[in-house]
């Protein structure tokens, strides 16, 4: 008895020490870039990897209203849709999409998982993330061409940009940066804010002793304040966003939520 009680300890402990790490996908085609990070990460880490996508009930809603149409990008007609043929739509892209995770994932020779669920996308990520250590978000908007940049980093690549305040989950997402940085061949831009308890300088020690990890990666690190942040997150322009979770006010003032909504680039969450 004591065995098996203790072999379920030692179970319990370590898959408490093991990472999480999940993607959510959506209905784009180009997630190349995107797909490809989070599954080097995760084979780096000796993780599984968990996809995501969401069938989001608003859209589900407005397929059934009378007034909706659907536009044909090709050849501009209109045809009618149905909550029924929007569910139909949304399982043909989660599918595609899970078959390229898994094509993927086992090329990198890790394990995989999927699940489709239903729900308000913006009420899952808020709920999620504070589950789950490593939550990777794809932008609606595609801004970017992936794959050509994935292979060969040019001078005026969009940078990775980290949020860096000395927190506990800033300083685990330091850590994911640079390994980011290395895999998409992308420079990386640190936002340094430091505080009563942080200086900048002291930050600023804490990544160089990381950089010295990594010499083959174009690192700068900028200092910002509080006032600064709010700024550059209406003008966010990075190949992925880099956000520790446990920065108190982010939530006060709602710079996560409105991250989100812009979907101007994918989004890695650290717990």
């Amino acid at each position: 008895m004591i065995t098996i009680l203790g072999k379920m300890l030692v179970r319990a402990m370590t898959n408490k020490q093991t990472p999480e790490i999940r993607i959510l996908l959506n209905s784009k085609t180009n997630q190349v870039d995107f797909l490809y990070s989070a599954v080097s990460l995760a084979r780096q880490m000796h993780v599984g990897l968990q996809g995501m996508f969401i069938e989001e009930e608003n859209l589900l809603r407005a397929a059934d209203l009378p007034i909706s149409r659907e536009v044909s990008l090709r050849s501009a007609h209109e045809r009618e849709i149905s909550g029924e043929t929007m569910q139909r739509s949304l399982r043909s892209y989660a599918l595609n999409k899970k078959n390229a995770l898994e094509k993927l994932a086992q090329k990198e020779s890790i394990e995989s998982s999927f699940q489709v669920i239903r729900g308000e996308r913006m009420h899952w990520i808020l709920g999620s993330n504070k589950r789950t250590d490593i939550l990777f978000i794809d932008a609606k908007n595609d801004t970017h061409k992936t794959y050509q940049n994935l292979q060969y980093c040019r001078i005026d690549a969009a940078p990775l940009k980290l949020l860096y305040n000395g927190s506990i989950a800033s300083q685990r997402a330091l850590k994911i940066a640079f390994k980011l940085a290395q895999i998409s061949k992308k420079p990386l831009l640190i936002l340094n804010m430091g505080d009563a308890i942080n200086t900048e300088s002291e930050l600023s020690e804490k990544i160089q002793l990381l950089l010295n990890s990594y010499p083959d990666i174009a690192v700068n690190v900028e200092s910002i304040n509080n006032e600064q942040v709010s700024v550059l997150l209406r003008k966010l322009h990075a190949f992925m966003f880099i956000y520790p979770r446990d920065i108190e006010w982010s939530d006060k003032d709602k710079y996560l939520e409105n991250i989100l909504r812009s979907d101007q680039c994918p989004i890695v969450l650290v717990k």
